[in-house]
C-alpha cells in the first residue's frame, strides 16, 4: 500500500494495542503520526521502547492552541489528559484524522469525538 496523505493524530490506545499485536507497522502508510505530549508519556509508561524502531514515523508535538470546546467537554465525558491534547490538536490542525480506541463504555464519548471533528470542519469553512 502507498502513502496516505493527511495529518494523523494518535491517542495512546491505538498505539499501545497495535504494539501488543506487533502491528504498529500498519501506521507507516500514514507517513507521520502526531503524538501529543501527554499521549507520548502515557504510551512510554506502558510500552517503554515502542517509538524507537519507527524512527521519524511518530512525531511528538505539544498543543499550541487550546480549544474552549474541548475544555467544555472535559467534565462531561471525563476526558483524560492524552485525549484532551489529541482533541486540541485535532481542532488546531485542519483535516486531521484522530486515531483513538472506542472501547470506552460511554457511547456518548464516541458520539462527541465524531461531533467535534464535524464541528472542526464546519468552523474552518465558514
Amino acid at each position: 500500500m502507498g502513502r496516505i496523505n493527511g495529518i494523523v493524530i494518535a491517542d495512546a490506545g491505538p498505539i499501545i494495542h497495535l504494539d501488543e499485536l506487533e502491528s504498529l507497522d500498519i501506521l507507516v502508510d500514514f507517513g507521520k503520526v502526531i503524538v501529543p505530549e501527554a499521549v507520548w508519556h502515557e504510551v512510554q509508561r506502558h510500552r517503554q521502547q515502542v517509538f524507537q524502531p519507527f524512527g521519524k514515523l511518530f512525531c511528538r508535538q505539544s498543543v499550541s492552541i487550546f480549544s474552549p470546546l474541548v475544555y467544555a467537554l472535559v467534565p462531561l465525558y471525563a476526558l483524560h489528559a492524552g485525549e484532551q491534547e489529541a482533541l486540541h490538536l485535532c481542532m488546531e490542525l485542519p483535516n486531521s484524522l484522530l486515531l483513538t480506541d472506542v472501547t470506552h463504555p460511554d457511547s456518548k464519548k464516541r458520539i462527541i469525538l465524531g461531533w467535534i471533528k464535524k464541528k472542526q470542519s464546519s468552523t474552518r469553512t465558514t
